[in-house]
């Protein structure tokens, strides 16, 4: 009958694949030390292996950009925001940017509506898409 052990751990601050893992009993009988096999590898937000044990990796938002379509006072600027990060993010995954300080904009609510090829990967605050 399997016998399941839980404890908890923090991850080290430091990027890691899952290293090998043993288990040693005190019984010789088992013959000393023995591998302990991992499960299935899955993959979660984009990361083959991420119910590895022990794999480590950081959520980074590796390109940040934004741009505007005209800097003409009075007339309608269209901003672009240019987002890649190092794990996938969906909508399913309750994803919420939230974009600051855009001085002197003038918008018709704290919530806008996006365009673009990527705006069914986001959602409105809550998870509301």
């Amino acid at each position: 009958k399997p016998i399941f052990i839980t404890f908890y751990v923090t991850n080290p601050t430091t990027l890691q694949n899952s290293p090998d893992m043993f288990i040693k009993p005190s019984d010789p009988i088992f013959g000393g030390v023995l591998d302990l096999v991992k499960g299935n590898p899955g993959t979660f937000f984009g990361i083959a292996g991420f119910y590895q044990p022990m794999k480590v990796v950081r959520f980074e938002l590796t390109n940040k950009r934004i741009a505007q379509s005209t800097p003409v006072a009075s007339r309608v600027n269209t901003l672009t925001v240019t987002l890649e990060s190092t794990l996938a993010l969906t909508a399913a995954d309750s994803s919420v940017i939230t974009i600051s300080n855009l001085m002197g904009a003038v918008v018709a609510s704290q919530s806008m509506a996006l365009s673009g090829d990527a705006k069914a990967k986001f959602c409105a605050p809550g998870g509301a898409a």
